[in-house]
């Protein structure tokens, strides 16, 4: 199974949208097509690392996503996680400037620095 599938679908451990699991994945500087077995101890303690830092922002008020307020008021949200989504697409990486690419992955595309993000072969490892 691919990191992606295990982590942010319905079924995975963390069930976060696609466009935030690819943030993380972006953060750690993991390939979203990449098998778990691949994964080294330490990419998987970035991955959770990351993960829970942003759950526990996200709970401590640290981060917040755009809401309405009591007034009917839109209010921004105030986090720098950016959804990498097809609208990203071709966009400077917000990491390195690269343009992002995508990739068929989990049904869907996930989108990728190709520079931050290297394909790493099982015969690079």
């Amino acid at each position: 199974m691919n990191i992606i599938e295990n982590c942010s679908t319905v079924k995975g451990v963390f069930d976060i949208y696609n466009p935030v699991m690819c943030w993380v994945l972006l953060q750690a500087g993991i390939y979203p097509r990449t098998k778990t077995r691949d994964l080294s101890v330490a990419d998987r303690e970035k991955i959770y690392n990351i993960t829970t830092q942003l759950i526990n922002d996200y709970m401590t008020g640290i981060r917040t996503c755009e809401y309405i307020n009591f007034n009917g008021e839109s209010v921004k949200s105030d986090n720098d996680i950016v959804w990498l989504t097809s609208a990203m697409k071709s966009k400077p990486c917000p990491l390195c400037g690269t343009l992002i690419s995508s990739t068929p992955c989990a049904g869907t595309k996930m989108y990728y620095c190709p520079a931050c993000q290297p394909l790493i072969k099982k015969q690079d490892m």
